[in-house]
């Protein structure tokens, strides 16, 4: 069982690693390498393999959470789209 330190580490590094990939996504579409569209299907693809993991019993439980996440994901996504928008 690691120590409390190396679990925080472990969080820290999965909760930076979340914000890079999000920020990458919307340079990815600002840049149009790719389509808002092309980027929704991919995040609906992971969350509905994630979903497909859960009924399945494949570590049901963070296959729950990691779909609630890109859930989560795909919503900033769309609100910073929106944001920006009303700016321009």
């Amino acid at each position: 069982m690691p120590s409390e330190a190396e679990h925080n580490l472990h969080l820290a590094y999965a909760e930076a690693s979340v914000v890079l990939i999000e920020s990458l996504m919307l340079v990815l579409v600002e840049r149009g390498v790719l389509s808002k569209d092309q980027l929704f299907d991919a995040l609906e693809a992971a969350i509905e393999t994630k979903k497909r993991f859960v009924e399945d019993g494949i570590h049901a439980e963070l296959s729950g959470l990691a779909a609630g996440t890109l859930t989560r994901i795909a919503n900033s996504i769309a609100a910073a789209r929106c944001r920006k928008g009303a700016h321009t």
